[in-house]
């Protein structure tokens, strides 16, 4: 399957914001906007390592809301196409194209896309860290035309991809698209299915080393 296009069909909708955890002890992830339980600060954002011990926050809320509709990040009100997604696991799609989209913090909960995910044109977005958990995008992932985009590591933890197009990304190294296509081709994803094959160029021009 070669991914070219993107269909937006956006809905909109109203999720109730969840209710925060608190921390469970020193050897437990930090929650959102909680005090870190080694050494008593709160993190800021949720969603980021905290700055003592390394460790991710926990997701915001209960990682409950199945949504069968699709999503859109943007300039618009960015915060605000964030917070739909506060609580929610399963979307139909996700699009971001905000130029000023700096985290994508907030989304820990995301586990599954039953469609395409597709991130393009973005500008101030450096990584995809707080995908972490997500584990399964069925119609595959569209990465174009961004800037600033320097690591994908995130998306690795997929166990389950459609595909993908991942190219002409000018600050994403190739080196790095490709270790991410073949980690899903070990994981049963047809090497057919992306476009560029892996090991072609794709117009993915970053130079940080890859190892």
């Amino acid at each position: 399957m070669i991914l070219t296009t993107w269909t937006k069909r956006i809905s909109m909708v109203a999720v109730a914001a969840a209710t925060l955890g608190t921390a469970c002890g020193s050897d437990k992830k930090d929650q959102p906007g909680t005090p870190d339980a080694k050494d008593g600060t709160p993190d800021s954002p949720p969603g980021t390592p905290d700055a003592k011990d390394g460790t991710p926050d926990a997701p915001t809320g209960a990682c409950t809301q199945v949504l069968d509709m699709s999503f859109q990040i943007d300039d618009t009100d960015t915060a605000g196409d964030i917070a739909k997604l506060a609580g929610v696991k399963s979307v139909r799609g996700l699009s971001i194209s905000g130029t000023n989209v700096k985290t994508l913090a907030g989304l820990e909960c995301l586990e599954t896309i039953t469609q395409t995910f597709f991130i393009s044109g973005t500008k101030s977005l450096v990584n995809l860290d707080a995908l972490t958990h997500i584990h399964d995008i069925q119609g595959g992932v569209v990465i174009q035309g961004t800037s600033g985009l320097k690591s994908i590591a995130a998306l690795e933890n997929l166990a389950k991809l459609g595909g993908g197009q991942i190219d002409n990304n000018k600050d994403l190294a190739q080196c790095a698209v490709d270790r991410f296509e073949n980690a899903m081709i070990a994981k049963g994803t047809s090497k057919n299915s992306f476009f560029p094959p892996p090991g072609q160029p794709g117009g993915n021009a970053g130079t940080d080393p890859c190892n």
